[in-house]
Order: C-alpha cells, then structure tokens, then sequence
C-alpha cells in the first residue's frame, strides 16, 4: 500500500491515480485526494504545488487509460534502470529522474519534453499562488525545488560560493551545499510575515507578505534572472555585462545594477515598479520597452493600460521599516495590504461603500487595533472585531 502520508510533490507527480485526478476528474480520485488533505493538511502544499504543474502541461490528446500508461511506464522504467545500473547517482538525482520519466510519459500522447540544459522551462507555472501555503504562517524555503526548510522572519538566507546560509543576527544557523547551479529555489512568504534575502550575486531582497520567489541557486554565465508573485524591494549588484532580469506573470524588468520596489500580486488588479535609483527598462505584451528613472513609479492595469508618474520612490519601500504611505489610494485597495501584512481577514458588506480616497502614513509596528483606529479618525467607517477577523462598515450621513 501507498505510503501517501510520507509523498513529496516529486511523489504526487510520479502517481497515476493523481493524475487520474488531475487529467481525468476521476470522482474517486477526488474524494480521496480532498480527504487526504483533510487527514493531513501537511500535504496541502505539495499536493497543490503538484496538481499546478501538471494542470500546465497541456494535452493535445485524449490521456490514454491507466493500463496504458502503466504499461509505458513499465517500458520507460526498465530502460532507465539499465542506464542507471552504469551510473552512480544520489538519491535526490533518482527522485527528479522519476518526476522526468513521469513527465516524458505524458508528453509521448502529444508534446515532446526535453528536460536539457539549454531548455527554458515555463518557470511562470511555478508562480501560481499556492493559496493553502501563505495561511500555513511559517515562511518556507524550497531547496532545489525538492528539499523544504521552514523558517522565522527574524532569520536571514544568504547564498554564497554554492552554499545556502541560514543565519540570526549574523549567526550561521545552519548551511547547506547546493551541487548544481541548474536547480531551483522557491521562496514563499505566507501572510503576516517578512523576509531578507541575499543571492549569489550579492543582490539583497526584502520580501514582503503573501510573496512567492523562484531563482537559481547559481546565475547562468550570460544572465541573472528571478521570477516574483508579489511585493520585493530589490538592492541590485552591479554587473556591467550581466543584465538582472525580474519576470512576473505580466512584466518583465531588466537592470543592471539599481534599487527598485516591485509590487505584482497575481491576484491584484494592478502592478507597478517605483524606481529608487539607477535605471530599469520594462516591458509587457502590449508595449515596446519603458525606460524608467529615479522617483518615477509604472503602473500597469489588469487590462493592459500603462501609465509613469513622478513619486518619491522611497514612499514605496518605507513598508520595510514598518511603515504605509497612503497616497490618493482606495480604502479597499489599503484594507488588502493590511490583510496581507498582518494576516487577517477584513470584511465589508459593499465594495463601493471602499472606495473612498485616502492619504497618509500608517504604523504598521503597531497593533493593527491601533491602525484601525487611525483609519477610523480619518475615514467615516466603523471597524468592529477581533480574532483575526474584521468587519468594515460604512458610516452614511443620517447614522453621524
């Protein structure tokens, strides 16, 4: 019997009743699946980390039955076991050969998966909100995409000549060597928490709530390049012949040696890019590059449209040191950073009872019971709660 309770996501990806779940919405795949978390809930982000990459693998062909795929896994499996009687490999090696094999046999029903070096993966995929993951309130850092430490936002991670630092107020907590410059690392920072960042290059990132990274261990030699869902105030080091490249689900920004914030939370409705200093040029699907300069601040709208304007840029970033500028901004819009910042839910009978301008500085060292109540001496809204959970609700002039 199946030992589910001790799979990783290289495990769930290697499973044929999983991908009956995924490919065929089997219904007794479904339950099981469902209860399975329900019984574990440490699954969770392994289970939807994994059903997130095959649902990106795109079938141009009916997926054969069970018996059919059993029987090419068969026939693939003995003719990697030849190869591998002649090499000596580790068991982390053995493990993504699995995850390769189970991928290649997919692919045979209609796409061809070539999983060399010089092949660029859709590392965007991998970016799809693990929701589960960002209410678990532990910070987790994926090694080479397989290896999973949790950590504390008093903590730093620092990577350096292959190795990956755990540190706490400059004290090596433990350190790990990474053997291959070709494997990933994601990064998630769930709800209410923070976190610094250090890659091997020397770029510094501060990570805000609710942010998901992917980045190599080690830059290719032609190129340095990150992948963000979320908020990230970035320190870049400078290399002359080395671009650093940031890519989001709908823009990509590419520098040289500069500091600017980032904000592109999937599930926002716009993203943007306040640039501190240096130069950064910005490029989306439906427009050429954008040269951006020092206090001018992109915002790019869910429906395509793109506007700069003049800020100062440190307005954008002051949430590293605890703090919210609030400028011309809904209070919808704030009630969201708020959640995300301190991991609590708001709640408001109507959207357009939100969406009133406000301006600003918020303290978020505070308890966000004093936050609110600097809200509600500003903004005509009563905000009643606790435990995690908030209602918001709109004061009408016949109730003042």
């Amino acid at each position: 019997m199946k030992n589910y309770p001790q799979y990783h996501t290289q495990d769930f990806l290697t499973d044929l009743f999983f991908m009956d779940w995924i490919y065929r919405d089997n219904h007794e795949a479904a339950l099981f699946f469902k209860k399975l978390m329900d019984n574990y809930p440490h699954l969770i982000p392994y289970i939807e980390e994994a059903r997130s990459t095959l649902q990106k693998i795109r079938i141009e062909k009916n997926v054969p039955d069970t018996a059919t795929i059993e029987s090419e896994w068969k026939n693939f499996n003995l003719a990697v076991s030849r190869r591998i009687r002649h090499q000596i490999k580790t068991k982390r090696i053995l493990r993504w050969g699995a995850i390769a094999a189970s991928i290649i046999i997919i692919f045979c029903i209609g796409i061809f998966f070539n999983q060399q070096k010089h092949t660029v993966p859709d590392y965007l995929s991998m970016l799809d909100n693990d929701s589960s993951a960002f209410f678990t309130g532990e910070i987790q850092l994926y090694l080479n995409h397989q290896d999973i430490l949790s950590l504390s936002e008093k903590e730093k991670i620092t990577y350096q000549n292959g190795n990956v630092i755990i540190s706490n107020e400059n004290k090596e907590i433990q350190k790990r060597n990474l053997d291959s410059q070709q494997k990933l690392n994601k990064l998630i920072v769930p709800y209410g928490k923070r976190m610094n960042l250090t890659l091997c290059d020397g770029s510094r990132l501060w990570v805000n709530s609710g942010t998901t990274i992917i980045y190599p261990s080690i830059f290719e030699e032609e190129k340095r390049e990150i992948f963000i869902n979320g908020e990230v105030y970035l320190e870049v080091a400078h290399e002359e012949n080395r671009k650093f490249i940031v890519k989001t689900a709908k823009m990509e920004i590419a520098v040289l040696g500069t500091s600017f914030n980032i904000s592109a939370y999937n599930d926002d409705s716009e993203y943007s890019v306040a640039l501190v200093s240096g130069k950064v040029a910005i490029k989306n699907k439906n427009h050429k590059d954008i040269t951006l300069l020092p206090n001018q601040r992109y915002k790019l709208t869910d429906r395509g449209n793109y506007n700069i304007e003049s800020v100062n840029a440190l307005d954008y970033t002051c949430w590293r040191e605890g703090l919210m500028k609030v400028d011309s901004e809904y209070l919808n819009n704030i009630f969201k950073r708020l959640s995300r910042y301190y991991n609590v839910a708001i709640i408001y009978d109507k959207q357009e009872d939100m969406m009133l301008k406000c301006n600003g500085k918020l303290n978020l060292d505070q308890d966000i019971h004093l936050v609110f109540n600097t809200i509600q001496t500003t903004a005509p809204v009563i905000i009643r709660g606790g435990n995690n959970r908030f209602i918001v609700k709109r004061i009408k002039k016949e109730e003042s």
